[in-house]
């Protein structure tokens, strides 16, 4: 037996489910309700595009939460498109020898506007749909059909979905149309030109939305739609986030860090989250045989140099189904296929090799080398285990990527059924990084009679992207000697010196006097895959301190969310701010980050332009 096949049988045996399918009978009464409830898609037929009779349609709570569930199973329908523009339209994903020319059109960047992949019009359909259900709310409230705390929290939900529905068509299409009220038909969505507007306002619009909603918190009792279970199946991970929607919207401005960075800690306050303290705080500890919902790539204890001892539990988030108390540790926003019901789990199809199984997509050979890798880890070995065995694993000589795999049951090859990952702790922990990396950069202030430099706050930024809270803020003496334990571990710029909310963070762990912080074991993103910290070196580089860190974290989201449907957007945000700062940075970073992609293949990159006027999908009504 050799390295790799230890290697291999460790990582396996201390996964914490093996590959099986979950059927969940949950299922069967969701989709009954999708089907039965016609009015669930807004009263429009999606297939002939014609506005049925809606008279009797909102006439209760029951009706609407029957439209919300509705609104979602079209919301399902949208991620085979979504993560195939965001993933195979940037560089961490390639085609394999089996994809048509649409899809090689996608990768190349060479798409025209037949190109079915292109055709937002199904992204259409479910505002169309939000559109619709918002009316409707208004009509049921002035009716007294529900009260206003029951249709705060519907109408709210319903609004997030059509942002963050417009912010993927924005981000992939730049220019599109913009429509608020209800029309007659799909058809008519690209016809009115006045209706188009351009990213920059599209994001101003939907931050105005977002803040203007009556509620950002997620359902509650009120509406009855908080753990609504569906036989035995819970919801409550299918809602979009509104704070985690929020927070990125933010940070697509140049002067909103502050907002971003309070909207990401006031999720991690709402109902209670922050005082569940290993619930989204990407925790590590010492393994020792255990895994208590800490997805982290490390090695047994007194064996950190074995590579025989590696065990990687980050994997295990992809394969937990979404009933296990674990899985709500990291994922926020997730949403569960059966292979009995509609709409179908497209990802066995595109990814994998087995059963229905196309395999059309793969990691590209410069996610392969260039990102995990180019990864050292602590005990000096050279790989990412987020990586092979973690977002894709080799079947021979094929690369296959693995992340939407998990459900996959050779025993049942033609079932297919799985999960779509939309919001994670990992991703927004590190949209945190990048919003303190650049609060870090604001004129200093004076709070009291004490300066607090704001260039302190990049801390923060390597607490969450590198090591962790309590290593970040372990203050020591002038004279080397150090604080008591119940003085240091607490996010500030010094000991005893605290940073205000939202950078305040307790991760002391003391026995006298007894004290455990809520972010004791909060990890760094990298600190939890055993890899080095990336840090900044003025002497070894001419770059800007943010603008390296901010390279570090776009590179880190590359290695912590591949395909998981973030990627361009990501590229996108970093490229656009630097333009901002300085005309043709940004353009030139693209071309950097999508070129390496190309360069690794060996083929002739495509070449954006200052002024974005090919960085976008073509538009295509069809």
């Amino acid at each position: 037996m050799n390295a790799r096949d230890i290697k291999d049988r460790v990582q396996n045996g201390h996964r914490f489910l093996t590959r099986k399918t979950r059927r969940m009978k949950a299922f069967k009464y969701f989709f009954a309700v999708l089907l039965l409830s016609g009015f669930c898609y807004s009263c429009i037929d999606t297939e002939s595009l014609e506005v049925l009779d809606e008279s009797d349609h909102y006439q209760n709570l029951a009706d609407a939460q029957k439209s919300v569930i509705g609104l979602y199973g079209k919301v399902m329908g949208m991620a085979e498109q979504l993560v195939v523009l965001n993933e195979l339209h940037a560089d961490l994903m390639d085609v394999t020898t089996n994809a048509d020319q649409d899809l090689q059109d996608i990768s190349n960047f060479t798409s025209n506007a037949d190109n079915p992949w292109t055709n937002p019009v199904p992204f259409y359909s479910v505002i169309q749909n939000c559109n619709d259900m918002l009316a409707h709310f208004d009509l049921m409230l002035a009716n007294h059909q529900f009260t206003k705390d029951q249709y705060n929290e519907f109408y709210s939900d319903v609004m997030t979905v059509r942002c963050w529905t417009y912010f993927q068509v924005g981000t992939l299409f730049g220019k599109i149309p913009y429509l608020t009220k209800p029309i007659k038909s799909l058809k008519d969505v690209g016809a009115d030109q006045s209706s188009y507007i351009g990213l920059d306002e599209l994001i101003s619009n939907l931050i105005t939305c977002m803040e203007n909603l009556p509620t950002l918190n997620q359902y509650t009792s009120v509406s009855g739609m908080a753990n609504k279970r569906l036989g035995n199946y819970n919801l409550d991970n299918y809602y979009i986030n509104k704070r985690c929607l929020l927070s990125e919207l933010y940070l697509w401005t140049d002067d909103q860090y502050y907002k971003a960075a309070k909207t990401i800690r006031d999720f991690h306050i709402e109902g209670g989250t922050e005082e569940t303290w290993k619930r989204y705080k990407t925790i590590s500890y010492v393994y020792q045989g255990t895994f208590e919902g800490a997805y982290m790539v490390t090695y047994t204890r007194y064996l950190w140099n074995d590579i025989n001892s590696l065990v990687n539990l980050w994997v295990n988030m992809f394969q937990l189904g979404m009933n296990e108390n674990w899985a709500n540790f990291e994922n926020i926003t997730c949403m569960t296929y059966d292979p009995s019901y509609t709409p179908t789990y497209p990802f066995i199809r595109l990814m994998g090799t087995q059963g229905v199984g196309k395999y059309l997509l793969k990691p590209s050979a410069n996610a392969i080398d260039n990102y995990w890798g180019a990864q050292v880890q602590t005990n000096g070995f050279t790989f990412d285990g987020r990586g092979e065995g973690g977002s894709y694993e080799m079947n021979g000589q094929q690369p296959v990527i693995t992340k939407y795999l998990h459900s996959f049951d050779a025993n049942a090859p033609y079932e297919q059924s799985g999960k779509w990952f939309i919001y994670r702790a990992g991703w927004l922990n590190l949209l945190y990084a990048e919003a303190c990396n650049r609060y870090a950069e604001t004129p200093g202030y004076v709070d009291g009679d004490q300066t607090k430099p704001y260039s302190a706050y990049r801390r923060l930024t390597n607490a969450f992207l590198n090591t962790s809270l309590s290593a970040e803020f372990n203050f020591t003496r002038p004279d080397g000697t150090t604080y008591p334990a119940d003085s240091v571990a607490v996010s500030g710029w010094g000991a005893g010196k605290e940073f205000p909310y939202p950078f305040y963070f307790d991760a002391r762990y003391s026995t006298t006097p007894y004290h455990r912080g809520y972010w004791r074991d909060h990890s760094g993103i990298r600190n939890r895959a055993s890899l080095t910290s990336v840090t900044y070196d003025s002497t070894a580089t001419v770059q800007p301190e943010v603008r390296f860190y901010e390279k570090a974290i776009l590179d880190e989201l590359a290695l912590e969310t591949a395909y998981e449907g973030h990627r361009w957007r990501d590229i996108l945000r970093i490229a656009r701010r630097w333009n901002r700062e300085k005309a043709g940075t940004g353009t030139a970073l693209l071309n950097q980050v999508i070129g390496a992609k190309f360069a690794k293949n060996g083929k002739s990159a495509p070449v954006f332009l200052d002024n974005e006027s090919n960085w976008y999908l073509p538009v295509n009504f069809q």
